[in-house]
């Protein structure tokens, strides 16, 4: 994916919803949009700058007109207004300050496929690493999304990282890179 557009969500500060509550609905409705077929990506500037993922979610897309389309569904949500304040689409500029990655932190689950079970030695290795990223992933802002496949619930940990301009992939469910398919955002500085 190579972004060529984008539009800013900031999250309202009233009202009695804390703003991880709020982050929380607005990557849930993100994954519905993306699950019905936009391709988008998603940044959060000012994450650690305010706790969690901070107040700002910048949404990236490869076409306006498809962007633009995926910005009405989200406008469409009922209560959306109550969330957030919706920023005009921009194109993304000639110059950016540099490109980074938000990506999914995975932290291996605790069950083995019936395939890897009755193998000491990867038990143990994946143990070793479960233990290893759960460390980690303490330092990391998270979300609670449910999926839309699955119904399951579950924490997504989210890790901001500088990339080449050069590293293309496509985003996930989330809007967001992989290990395996990043996805270079530009860094724009906020006016």
């Amino acid at each position: 994916m190579i972004p060529t557009c984008y539009f800013d969500m900031r999250l309202r500060r009233d009202g009695n919803m804390p703003l991880p509550e709020k982050t929380e609905r607005i990557m849930g409705y993100l994954h519905e949009v993306i699950a019905g077929g936009h391709r988008l990506a998603v940044a959060f500037p000012r994450m650690l700058v305010l706790p969690g993922l901070g107040d700002l979610v910048r949404v990236f897309g490869e076409e306006g007109e498809r962007l633009g389309e995926a910005m009405d569904a989200l406008m469409d949500r009922e209560g959306i207004d109550d969330l957030v304040a919706f920023r005009r689409m921009k194109p993304i500029p000639e110059a950016p300050a540099g490109y980074e990655c938000y990506r999914r932190f995975r932290i291996p689950g605790k069950r083995l496929s019936a395939k890897r079970r009755g193998n000491p030695e990867y038990e143990e290795k994946q143990a070793t690493l479960r233990r290893k990223r759960l460390a980690q992933s303490q330092a990391l802002p998270f979300v609670r999304v449910r999926s839309r496949s699955t119904g399951r619930t579950f924490w997504l940990h989210i890790e901001r990282c500088v990339v080449d301009c050069v590293e293309q992939g496509g985003p996930d469910a989330y809007g967001l890179s992989r290990r395996s398919s990043i996805v270079a955002l530009p860094i724009i500085l906020e006016e």
